[in-house]
């Protein structure tokens, strides 16, 4: 899987064993420190990882595309 760009303000949807998706915002990008910060879109709920975890969480859990609905 190629290197994932995480960008603040951008939102990464996941789905962990064909739960629902869940989708976070980045709100801070640490690199310095190799943190990143996250909400939690519906709920607010903020969360901290190291960016290589997220970038692991994302390869295995990540959704690329959200289906529509439309097809």
């Amino acid at each position: 899987m190629g290197q994932i760009i995480i960008r603040s303000g951008s939102s990464y949807t996941f789905c962990y064993c064909g739960s629902a998706p869940v989708t976070w915002i980045v709100d801070v990008i640490n690199a310095e420190s190799d943190q990143i910060y996250l909400h939690q879109v519906g709920n607010g709920k903020t969360l901290q990882m190291s960016l290589e975890h997220f970038r692991e969480l994302y390869d295995q859990h990540g959704v690329r595309e959200v289906p529509n609905g439309d097809s």
